[in-house]
């Protein structure tokens, strides 16, 4: 309902100043050096108005040109995490279901991935010791 009337008002405010336009148009004059434009000021407000959205989406376009490594950093980042989880539960069932080397390859799987991207330097793992060895089969 709030919406309704907010549109009602503003097509009744736009009403308004378009018959205030009509009556009078006003005058632009813009004289710099050998040039000079002139026009009026129902043609001057909505050109301002189209130069500044265009002027707005060209920087809001250069912003995102420039954030483009971050945010492909940020989206591997995230893929990478969703991977490593999907990994870890994959090789939390397998070892839940007693496939000992499935699970193992899954759980490693899992354990590597976040370490690629990782922004924190963590050691190197040198030494792993087979799930084999431990369980008996």
């Amino acid at each position: 309902m709030k919406t309704l009337i907010f549109i009602i008002v503003l097509l009744f405010t736009a009403a308004l100043i378009t018959f205030y336009a009509l009556d009078n148009p006003g005058y632009v004059l813009i004289s710099r050096a050998p040039w000079s434009i002139e026009m009026t000021l129902t043609v001057f407000i909505p050109l301002m108005v189209a130069g500044f959205f265009l002027f707005y989406l060209l920087l809001f376009m250069i912003v995102r040109l420039w954030r483009i490594p971050h945010d492909v950093g940020r989206w591997r980042g995230k893929r990478q995490a969703r991977e490593a989880h999907a990994s870890l539960i994959q090789g939390l069932t397998n070892l839940a279901e007693g496939n000992w080397v499935e699970a193992e390859t899954q759980l490693l799987a899992g354990m590597i991935l976040p370490l690629v991207s990782s922004s924190i330097s963590m050691p190197p793992v040198t030494s792993v010791i087979p799930l084999t060895s431990i369980v008996p089969g």
